[in-house]
């Protein structure tokens, strides 16, 4: 568990949770994918606060070949609005709306064995929240993780089922989360803490198929 002044913030790392829809995509030169991203959203500090709702993007990734692996890099952008149901420092309920930005980009390294590949790579993670209302103010979270896991099957247009599977385990690096308290009131000081210890996990389900002359992506996943 994170060492950090705010014990919700540590919990809130840990069970902030992202369900995406399916996700279709088209495949663009060089190997690479531009996806259409539908997100249900749910983030919870116990006793404290939750908020979920609808986010929506765009996802794109591409690969390039290298000796005995492939480099598979990724970027995503997910917007939108959630519902906010929590408490002012005063502890008066608040239900309201909030306004979220969140963008991960990474880049992994995969091996050519197949059917079952291991995977490592570098990742980043940055969401901004807007917490509107009374007592509202805005809060940054980045974490630079290490993701670790394998790919189960292969990317083959020519059969739809069964699908890709990957499978991740992401160990945390470094993070912090930035509150801008002085939204609040002029006179506080904004409020930096510092995450040393945390992990994720995704998982993963991959169909491609050709379509009106093009290679197509179906697929699903979960991040925890």
């Amino acid at each position: 568990m994170s060492v950090c002044a705010e014990r919700s913030v540590c919990i809130a790392l840990l069970v902030a949770v992202m369900l995406a829809m399916p996700m279709a995509a088209w495949a663009g030169p060089g190997g690479g994918f531009v996806s259409l991203v539908l997100a249900d959203f749910d983030y919870e500090e116990p006793d404290v606060m939750e908020e979920s709702g609808e986010l929506y993007g765009v996802r794109g990734e591409g690969q390039l070949p290298v000796d005995r692996a492939r480099l598979r890099f990724d970027g995503e952008l997910l917007v939108g609005g959630t519902d906010y149901e929590g408490q002012t420092w005063g502890g008066t309920p608040v239900e309201t709306e909030t306004g979220d930005r969140v963008i991960n980009f990474g880049m992994r390294v995969v091996g050519r064995q197949e059917p079952v590949a291991p995977v490592i790579g570098i990742g980043y993670r940055y969401w901004e929240q807007d917490l509107r209302g009374p007592g509202g103010y805005r809060r940054a979270h980045q974490y630079v993780y290490l993701p670790i896991g394998m790919e189960i099957g292969r990317e083959d247009t020519s059969q739809f089922w069964p699908p890709q599977v990957r499978l991740e385990l992401r160990h945390l690096l470094n993070g912090h989360v930035e509150s801008d308290l002085s939204d609040v009131e002029r006179s506080f000081e904004d409020a930096k803490n510092d995450l040393d210890g945390g992990f994720g996990l995704k998982a993963e389900l991959v169909s491609s198929f050709d379509g009106a002359g093009r290679p197509w992506q179906l697929g699903m996943f979960v991040r925890y």
